[in-house]
């Protein structure tokens, strides 16, 4: 943003500091975003701008945000991501584009006639898809088959075996870092941005002289504002523990509490740990499995083994309702879970084996009045 006038720059501040609602009687004709919506709608504004240079504008006239929702700046700005995506529009491209109309409405104050024109270009840039894309529901189908099944339910074991062998302790510890960044998104299906920012101290919490474990995320910190609260596994808990006494020491100075730290003590980028984990997995099972898909996977293995369980999975992903698109391809959308409901859903995704296979065929076991599996 260097490049660009001051006052495009105090502009940019001033709608992020009322989209966030930080003054507290400032009257407001919308809900104050999350930090991290400001976060990514800064960035959008950000790629938005320079992409209208890139496309010859000279920096010094972008001098507000009214200079981006501007008929023509709107669509030559735009253009360039449809171009770069073969000609196409994406869900990405129109949010971008809802986002900067939400600017003109809340912040600029343009005319109806104005935003009726930002409206007509949003509407022909609306993809009209609901659901996963192709690419994912592809990449759910690859769990359909046993062998990649278990491979994937089997990889945080295989990983801390590894991680137990590597002859190199800091490699090692990396290793046994992803087995328990893949084994929380398996048993407690969470968002990329919860799972990276997990606290030892504030986020896992140990409960009864059993010592079962829970993973708790109050609802300030968690997109749609939903309480998390997953009782894991025993088998789940134990890998965590065993992570935190052998190997976290070898990655987090004295001091860090993060449970998945980067170079500093402090929690690692998501970008980066998002990836890390998409390669780890694909490596270790040929699989393109991301972060992001890890709430489908959960309840795709939950449908197949329980059809129709939906308020189940609703519950466990802290959905506010849920529509089923495809066999193997639910639709969330965002509510609280019970722990009942998150027992009965994790025990599912346990290691399973052939043998495991053929006798949920067989018989399903009912779930408990309160917690788990009978």
């Amino acid at each position: 943003m260097d490049s660009f006038a001051d006052s495009f720059r105090q502009d940019c501040t001033h709608w992020c500091d009322r989209l966030a609602g930080r003054d507290l009687l400032e009257e407001m004709s919308f809900r104050p975003a999350r930090p991290i919506t400001v976060q990514h709608r800064y960035f959008q504004i950000r790629s938005f701008a320079s992409e209208l240079v890139l496309r010859g504008r000279d920096p010094a006239t972008i001098t507000s945000l009214r200079d981006l929702v501007e008929i023509e700046a709107f669509k030559e700005g735009l253009k360039f991501f449809v171009e770069r995506k073969g000609g196409k529009s994406t869900s990405a491209i129109a949010y971008m584009a809802r986002s900067l109309k939400a600017i003109a409405r809340h912040h600029l104050d343009v005319d109806r006639g104005h935003l009726d024109k930002l409206g007509a270009i949003i509407r022909r840039l609306e993809t009209g898809r609901r659901g996963l894309t192709e690419t994912n529901r592809a990449r759910l189908r690859q769990l359909d088959d046993l062998q990649n099944r278990n491979a994937f339910l089997q990889l945080p074991c295989r990983l801390v075996g590894i991680a137990v062998r590597n002859p190199r302790p800091h490699r090692g510890a990396v290793q046994a870092q992803m087995a328990v960044a893949i084994e929380i998104l398996t048993m407690a299906p969470m968002r990329i941005g919860n799972l990276v920012k997990l606290d030892i101290d504030g986020n896992l919490v140990r409960t009864g002289p059993s010592g079962e474990m829970h993973i708790v995320i109050e609802p300030e910190e968690v997109k749609n504002s939903e309480p998390l609260d997953y009782p894991l596994p025993q088998e789940s808990a134990e890998l965590i523990e065993r992570y935190l006494r052998e190997f976290l020491p070898r990655l987090a100075p004295a001091g860090s509490t993060a449970l998945f730290p980067g170079r500093w003590g402090g929690p690692k980028v998501t970008n980066g740990f998002a990836q890390q984990i998409t390669d780890t997995i694909h490596r270790f099972t040929g699989m393109r499995i991301n972060p992001h898909l890890f709430r489908h996977v959960a309840a795709k293995l939950y449908l197949d083994a329980n059809p129709g369980g939906y308020e189940v999975v609703r519950r466990v992903l802290a959905q506010r309702s849920i529509t089923r698109r495809s066999v193997s391809t639910p639709v969330w959308r965002p509510r609280r879970r019970s722990a009942t409901s998150t027992r009965q859903f994790s025990s599912y995704g346990r290691k399973r084996t052939p043998d495991d296979e053929n006798a949920s065929s067989r018989s399903r076991p009912p779930m408990q009045e309160a917690g788990g599996l009978a």
